[in-house]
């Protein structure tokens, strides 16, 4: 049996929640106060440690995923137009993508930066990092909490739901930025969601552990030293991802038929930076 544990709310440390949902034998939770939804009990820290390193939970569920090359175009064009403002000035920069997966953010940000920017990622899972190390891209098989470089930018790619506690993986952002330092997440905005069947599918419990909105967002970051520059939501329900799923279940994978442009979900990207001590 997986060892687990309870915990209070991760953002606002209140107790009292509202059931949401029931899946792979864990429950996710709803905070009564500030409303993020997160997994309660989830796995001991030692065991969620373990599955970011290896990829593999204790019941079995394999989280490796596969490089998916497309995400590389999709990144480049989006941080062009994100960060237009830094790719205009022409100078060299520094970026850390953390938990770079196999590499696309690490290699659309090393396209649009000026030559000789130091871009690099740290992964903690092996094959990820080979995988992108063996395609020339600086991507180190490492925990954030074992760098020691500074950098000016810092990006965190739909890697928020994985983390038991945000706040304390604010803190290791906090210190490998640069006074004024800047850091872009990536994340679904569960906020407008009334129950879970407003989703886009399965939720992956317990490989992902907390779901926020952009209040919870908003606090985490205010909590942790950084000032929000702007927010913008996408939906990603349109006809494109209605064809893939349809093409994931005739292939038999598990996948949610839904009628496009019907789930309130939607993908959230903030921008903070980091408060200069006074």
């Amino acid at each position: 049996m997986i060892e687990t544990v309870s915990v209070d709310c991760p953002c606002c440390g209140q107790s009292r929640t509202d059931p949401w949902l029931t899946e792979n034998g864990y429950h996710a939770v709803r905070c009564s106060y500030c409303r993020l939804i997160y997994v309660n009990p989830r796995p001991i820290e030692a065991l969620i440690s373990e599955s970011v390193r290896t990829g593999v939970h204790r019941d079995g569920k394999n989280a490796i995923s596969r490089r998916v090359a497309s995400k590389v175009r999709h990144y480049e064009q989006l941080f062009g137009d994100m960060f237009e403002d830094v790719w205009a000035t022409g100078r060299t920069i520094s970026w850390i993508d953390i938990g770079s997966g196999y590499g696309e953010v690490v290699e659309a940000v090393t396209k649009l930066a000026a030559p000789k920017s130091l871009i690099m990622g740290v992964e903690p899972m092996l094959p990820k990092a080979q995988d992108a190390q063996d395609r020339g891209l600086r991507v180190e098989n490492r925990f954030l909490s074992e760098v020691d470089e500074r950098f000016e930018f810092a990006s965190l790619i739909d890697v928020f739901s994985h983390v038991p506690n945000f706040g304390d993986l604010l803190s290791e952002i906090a210190q490998v930025l640069c006074p004024g330092g800047e850091l872009l997440i990536e994340t679904g905005d569960i906020g407008g969601l009334r129950d879970p069947g407003q989703g886009l599918g399965g939720w992956d419990l317990p490989d992902h552990l907390v779901f926020a909105g952009e209040s919870n967002m908003r606090s985490f970051f205010d909590q942790s030293g950084f000032d929000v520059i702007s927010v913008t939501k996408r939906r990603v329900d349109g006809f494109e991802f209605s064809a893939k799923n349809v093409a994931k279940r005739v292939l038999g994978r598990p996948a949610s038929i839904r009628i496009p442009y019907s789930s309130p979900y939607r993908t959230m990207f903030m921008r903070a930076r980091l408060r200069v001590e006074a």
